[in-house]
């Protein structure tokens, strides 16, 4: 195995600071994607207004369920 790759692997993977880093950016990476796919498909994500605050209660539920499962894959 290579060194460089090696080391990256322990780094990101070995360590509790390595694992938090990349469950966080394995989550935006996520979230980005979702948000442009929505995006692409003609929905708007975010309206700032109380009377939308209900379609927020499903997109929190739904990123607390892909915080979770992130964490218990890595």
């Amino acid at each position: 195995v290579n060194p460089i790759f090696g080391l990256l692997y322990a780094f990101f993977f070995s360590n509790t600071i390595g694992r938090q880093l990349t469950k966080s950016i394995l989550t935006t990476i996520i979230l980005g994607t979702l948000f442009v796919i929505l995006e692409h498909l003609g929905y708007t994500i975010i309206y700032i207004s109380t009377t939308y605050l209900g379609t927020y209660i499903p997109l929190v539920a739904s990123l607390l369920v892909l915080w979770y499962l992130v964490g218990h894959v890595l």
